[in-house]
């Protein structure tokens, strides 16, 4: 790494970051952070109502958000280019959908209605609307087993987590009881699965996250834990967050190429490691979603996270290139 020049400045690394110089200090930036961020959120407060699309007898449950006014203008010029065509079902007719094809289009309209327009055709090529009903993939245990994957629980939000075990991919096995036809086309349903808002399943998922919380102790989890092995454990598995995206997103990087498990496991044991994951991702929650969102100056609650797979052993990088 190059050293900065003399009239560059110099960003605070992660070690300073993390390292304050008194646990005072923390639990009072820890608190400003939480006042100010309480105050910018009341511009991202969200209601749900029920609202009607059009002259659609299908009432959906919507998010009223307050909305950046050439926002509005942009996805309502959007949805009129869109509505003579019949470009526009109502279970798409939705404004963040709308927004996001119009920002990966530098709100140019027209390269956002073509993108919008091969969404459409797609689907109705791929037969997306129906594919949970006609696509049986039976042979889903054993793509499992050599692409271990899938939802597993919620995290604070409620949103559901997916987890891929790339370390454990057998490309070789698994292009042998499936093809990358139907693998693809397995995804595709496990995306429309994942959407689909049943409120009975949502409340069973929500529940089960609040229990999970209370006996983990993760409400008071950054008081009670001390990682005092975070330093070795970094040492043989580098990984933390480092500046932002260009949305304003914090930016975890894992190096895994650098990882060395055993030694790992001879500093720290499996418990206490996910305790400290469990940790940080509070840390995120409380601390950096509301610094950044401040920065930002718009609602921040995700983050990006960048697998750096350098120096991983070959044979494990080589089934993952087979599967692209």
């Amino acid at each position: 790494m190059s050293e900065s020049g003399p009239e560059r400045p110099v960003r605070p690394s992660l070690e300073k970051i993390d390292l304050e110089n008194s646990e005072e200090e923390k639990k009072a930036r820890r608190n400003s952070l939480k006042q100010r961020a309480k105050n910018a959120s009341n511009k991202f407060r969200t209601s749900f109502a029920k609202k009607s699309r059009r002259n659609s007898k299908v009432m959906s449950v919507v998010v009223e958000d307050e909305h950046d006014a050439e926002d509005l203008k942009a996805v309502e010029a959007l949805r009129q280019a869109l509505i003579p065509e019949d470009l526009l079902p109502a279970k798409h007719d939705d404004f963040h959908t709308l927004l996001r094809f119009l920002k990966a289009r530098n709100y140019e309209l027209d390269k956002a209605k073509l993108m919008w327009t091969n969404m459409i055709n797609w689907r109705k090529e791929y037969g997306t609307e129906t594919i949970m009903e006609d696509f049986d993939f039976k042979e889903k245990a054993e793509v499992l087993q050599y692409y271990p994957q899938g939802h597993h629980g919620v995290d604070k939000d409620g949103r559901p987590v997916y987890i891929e075990r790339l370390g454990m991919v057998d490309a070789t096995k698994l292009m042998q009881v499936t093809t990358l036809e139907r693998y693809l086309k397995y995804h595709v349903m496990e995306f429309l699965k994942a959407r689909n808002y049943e409120l009975d399943k949502a409340k069973l998922m929500w529940t089960n996250m609040i229990n999970w919380r209370k006996e983990y102790g993760t409400e008071t989890i950054m008081e009670d834990f001390d990682f005092m092995e975070k330093a070795e454990v970094l040492q043989y598995y580098p990984q933390g967050h480092h500046g932002v995206d260009k949305d304003g997103r914090p930016v975890y990087i894992e190096r895994l190429g650098m990882v060395d498990a055993t030694k790992l496991m001879q500093v720290t044991t499996l418990e206490r490691y996910l305790k400290y994951h469990v940790m940080e991702f509070e840390r995120t929650f409380i601390d950096k979603f509301p610094a950044c969102s401040i920065s930002a100056k718009k609602h921040i609650d995700q983050s990006t996270t960048i697998l750096d797979v350098s120096g991983v052993v070959s044979h494990k990088r080589v089934g993952l290139y087979k599967l692209q």
